[in-house]
């Protein structure tokens, strides 16, 4: 896989590339001079304390605001993507998010890249729809990453969380819709290991022990299920849990490029040792524990209820689907 970051497509593509990708896709020379006259002599101002600046000229980028721009804005990248995947088996084209997929490596294009004088360097990892892939794979630096937007987020709203004059339920529900969504942001997606899940709850149960007030010291004498239940929180692993079942669903019932990549057969030869967990065993397991083996994913309101109902018995069970992990201590604010 190769990504290709076409952010400023949108708003910094030259004039020339637009009329250009507009003929390589065939449109007919007289719309394009018609769009070439919408853009001639395009002007602007920019508003300022006390009032507007004087004009200036604007010569990249699409008009702010009008119908057309994102038709052209597509056209843009349509043009471009069409320069990379040429003789590639797959391509997938997400807004300005490109990736390039090939079976093998000889299929992916090795020439470098240049704007103007400057070569683009390849990276080992990427950003990819808000998360991180690696080209060691697995989910080490997912799971980091996410982490550190999660203490970023809580560290914005300490004030709310930290509010007398609010509930621990009210709490609870911001936590939820702030900070661990942005912590579990496309985990679904994630083949989690036991130090990976070991690290998300780590950091989880730190940031609820400080919502809750608990002192350092009494960290080791705290039960996690008690501040859970305190902000109506569900324990981690059971969220995670669901999220890959349901998931799990929707790419069984697919019958597009995601079944296939699912299912899809890498060839060449591993590297010596254990060879790492899939996310396809991931969630035979879950399969497994939630008593789902013989539940059919295909029929969309049976798996859904199916999957609900696991999660409301995990969480009555002593231990609330929790794993046992090292204590963080809490972070000084």
């Amino acid at each position: 896989m190769a990504f290709v970051d076409l952010e400023k497509a949108f708003d910094r593509v030259p004039r020339k590339v637009i009329w250009w990708a507009l003929r390589k896709l065939g449109v007919e020379e007289w719309t394009v001079r018609l769009v070439q006259g919408m853009y001639a002599n395009a002007r602007s101002q920019v508003r300022v304390d006390d009032g507007y600046s004087e004009e200036f000229e604007v010569k990249v980028g699409v008009h702010q605001g009008s119908v057309l721009s994102p038709l052209l804005f597509i056209v843009v990248l349509e043009a471009l993507s069409r320069e990379f995947r040429s003789g590639v088996p797959w391509e997938d084209l997400y807004a300005d998010d490109l990736v390039i997929i090939g079976s093998h490596l000889r299929n992916v294009p090795q020439s470098e890249v240049h704007v103007g004088s400057d070569k683009l360097d390849v990276v080992a990892s990427f950003c990819y729809l808000g998360d991180m892939l690696s080209a060691a794979g697995g989910c080490d630096l997912a799971t980091t990453t996410r982490v550190k937007t999660a203490w970023k987020k809580f560290k914005e709203l300490l004030p709310v969380l930290l509010s007398r004059h609010l509930s621990y339920k009210t709490r609870g529900h911001v936590y939820s819709t702030c900070v661990r969504s942005a912590m579990l942001h496309a985990s679904e997606t994630w083949p989690l290991t036991k130090p990976n899940l070991q690290r998300l709850q780590r950091n989880d149960r730190a940031m609820i022990r400080q919502i809750c007030n608990v002192k350092p010291e009494d960290v080791a004498t705290t039960r996690s299920n008690e501040l859970l239940t305190l902000l109506g929180l569900e324990d981690l692993n059971l969220i995670l849990k669901e999220r890959r079942l349901r998931w799990y669903g929707h790419v069984e019932r697919s019958s597009g490029a995601i079944k296939t990549a699912l299912d899809m057969q890498v060839t060449g030869s591993r590297g010596k040792g254990r060879p790492r967990m899939t996310w396809k065993q991931v969630t035979e397991r879950d399969r497994k524990d939630w008593k789902l083996s013989t539940t059919d994913p295909h029929d969309r309101n049976t798996w859904r209820s199916g999957v609900r109902s696991a999660m409301r018995a995990a969480s009555q069970l002593p231990g609330r689907g929790s794993t046992d992990v090292d204590v963080a201590p809490v972070p000084a604010c």
